[in-house]
């Protein structure tokens, strides 16, 4: 049932359909309803105006809810030589709920290889670069070595059945000709998200951090070839710092060495 046209001015709590940005948030925060796909509000409108507030609180997602957001968990690799291409190609994917962090843009093959290897995107969306030593299609099988479920997306100037034959064959999400539309752009983006989104949600990332000595005030160390006392213990932003006796700068633990 949709809310009321006014609603009342109790408090209590209603229900309404999502827009696509609250449906990303919800998602992500798990407070999507499994049942009716909707949120809480917590207060309606007042009578200035003023936005109702949403309480996202956790609550059970559905499968079919947790396939329509499987794009989100992935990295994307974008490889073009136009700054263009590659600023609407993030802008497309960060508007469908793609964090920042998890899309690289590259101006050339031998860039994204270097840099992919150690981002270890999900899915690659390259020019074919049929000029150049390392062409796109070279770039997808390179990093398919050490990431072997790579996808593939394909921008080409050239369009022949021959290039149509080689993307299918890599499988490839979309060849899309150049010079397109933003328009065009946008579609295939929207293609390769959603045939994502019909796929298993890829394993989580897990980041191994190493462990950091034990240092307490007082303990001698050295730095610089020379003995230190420590002075201040500081733990921030994931990282432990220290201050030395006699030195005002804060250096991270992992540069001092045990007298």
């Amino acid at each position: 049932m949709s809310p009321p046209a006014s609603p009342p001015s109790s408090g209590r709590r209603w229900v309404r359909p999502l827009d696509a940005n609250e449906l990303t948030r919800g998602a992500r925060s798990g407070a999507i309803c499994a049942k009716c796909s909707r949120l809480r509000v917590d207060s309606p409108p007042s009578a200035r105006g003023q936005p109702a507030q949403f309480t996202f609180t956790p609550r059970a997602i559905s499968p079919r809810t947790v396939a329509m957001f499987s794009h989100l968990h992935r990295k994307f690799l974008v490889v073009d030589a136009l700054a263009g291409v590659q600023t609407f190609a993030r802008q497309q994917l960060q508007g469908h709920g793609i964090a920042p962090d998890h899309v690289l843009c590259c101006a050339d093959p031998e860039a994204a290889l270097a840099q992919g290897l150690s981002f270890r995107p999900d899915v690659l969306i390259t020019d074919w670069f049929s000029k150049e030593s390392l062409n796109g299609l070279q770039l997808h099988g390179r990093l398919q070595e050490a990431l072997p479920g790579l996808q593939l997306g394909l921008l080409s100037f050239e369009h022949t059945a021959e290039h149509e034959r080689e993307a299918q064959a890599r499988q490839a999400h979309f060849l899309l000709k150049k010079p397109f539309t933003a328009e065009q752009m946008r579609a295939a983006l929207h293609k390769l998200l959603d045939e994502l989104n019909k796929q298993t949600p890829p394993p989580p990332r897990y980041v191994t951090v190493p462990a950091e000595p034990a240092i307490k005030p007082g303990d001698q160390v050295r730095y610089n070839g020379q003995v230190h006392t420590v002075q201040y213990v500081v733990h921030r932003q994931g990282a432990t710092v220290v201050q030395l006796k006699g030195q005002a700068m804060l250096i991270p633990v992992t540069k001092l060495q045990p007298r």
